[in-house]
């Protein structure tokens, strides 16, 4: 029989091994994750995506996404991200900037439904809106100019 010690160890080990894993950046990435290994709703996953469109409900937040580096994917739908609202209103600040990268930790049921990536946040804590730096990369005959903080 099991204990609840045991129980609790097998779990922060599947956690540790969870946050270990590298934030996906591109929705290649993703789509080729969910595709490959149909991850089950528990399955918890963290996106580093700007945000392009904002949408609030009564009791969530939808939020469409694109990659950081992708020029062409800049005005079209990229990858849905519903943040359901916590019942503790103290918890339900949103402040994601439109057109700042940021990364999206604890993104569960992800899926692709009718050939869009869409995946969900529960909020259970103050959410970390801190935005990335991207910087433009760089050859020879165009040096990058530093970061990148928003749309042009």
């Amino acid at each position: 029989m099991v204990t609840t010690l045991e129980l609790l160890h097998a779990e922060r080990q599947t956690q540790d091994v969870e946050e270990a894993q590298p934030p996906f950046r591109s929705l290649d990435e993703v789509r080729s994750f969910i595709t490959g290994t149909q991850p089950a709703p528990i399955v918890n996953i963290s996106l580093e995506m700007c945000r392009l469109h904002l949408e609030e409900h009564n009791d969530k937040w939808r939020l469409e996404l694109y990659e950081s580096l992708d020029v062409s994917c800049r005005g079209k739908y990229a990858f849905g991200l519903t943040l359901w609202k916590s019942r503790n209103a103290s918890l339900n600040k949103f402040e994601y900037q439109q057109g700042f990268c940021y990364r999206f930790d604890k993104v569960h049921s992800v899926k692709a439904l009718y050939g869009n990536l869409v995946g969900s946040i529960q909020i259970r804590q103050h959410l970390r809106a801190n935005p990335l730096v991207i910087f433009e990369a760089s050859d020879d005959l165009n040096p990058g100019t530093g970061p990148i903080g928003q749309l042009l």
